[in-house]
């Protein structure tokens, strides 16, 4: 159950006040409305909502019918935003991800457990599926890998899309990956940068 405290007043143009009143209510449902037939068109009310439960009222429709005014509002539940850290059994930092009620939602980065660069990889996610840049790296701070994750609210899971690219730890190009509509086109290079013919790669 809602309880809802509502300060309600109602005011002339001219600033006068016609009425003052506080009304304390309880709600069963989360959508409620409050109706007032004001005396003139011109006047005009004041309000604030304050709650035991929830964070955010949202007033979704005002309109003053026959010069009075009907104001219907949503209570919407709070968001839990938090951070989370998790660390190796050494102690070392593991990963440091973004949630939103429980679900991973913003920056999502892992750490190695030692090395002379910390970050293993990084990438952001949106509504628990990962969404745009990621990127990968070797304890030494090389670049690993990097490309672009995409999902449209339809779809069950994230997809590759547009051109990924693997390096070797010499920082070489490795493969590189191109991605459209879900079709993947391979191609392969050697340690010294060179193009593999086709069904060299591995």
């Amino acid at each position: 159950m809602l309880e809802i405290l509502f300060s309600i007043s109602l005011f002339f143009t001219g600033g006068n006040i016609i009425d003052t009143k506080i009304n304390h209510h309880k709600y069963e449902k989360e959508n409620f409305k409050e109706i007032f037939y004001l005396k003139t068109k011109e006047s005009v009310n004041t309000y604030c909502i304050k709650h035991s439960e929830l964070e955010n009222v949202k007033k979704i429709k005002y309109s003053r019918p026959n010069g009075g005014q009907e104001t219907n509002y949503k209570v919407t539940k709070p968001i839990n935003n938090e951070t989370k850290r998790e660390y190796y059994s050494s102690g070392q930092l593991l990963s440091i991800i973004d949630y939103t009620d429980g679900v991973r939602n913003g920056s999502c980065k892992y750490f190695w457990d030692y090395g002379a660069w910390p970050i293993m990889s990084e990438s952001n996610y949106k509504n628990g599926k990962q969404i745009g840049t990621f990127k990968s790296y070797y304890k030494d701070g090389r670049l690993e890998s990097h490309g672009t994750y995409k999902y449209t609210e339809s779809a069950v899971y994230s997809r590759k899309d547009g051109v990924w690219k693997y390096y070797y730890d010499n920082g070489q190009l490795q493969r590189e990956s191109i991605i459209k509509d879900g079709v993947e086109e391979l191609k392969f290079y050697d340690k010294e940068g060179n193009l593999l013919p086709k069904g060299d790669g591995c």
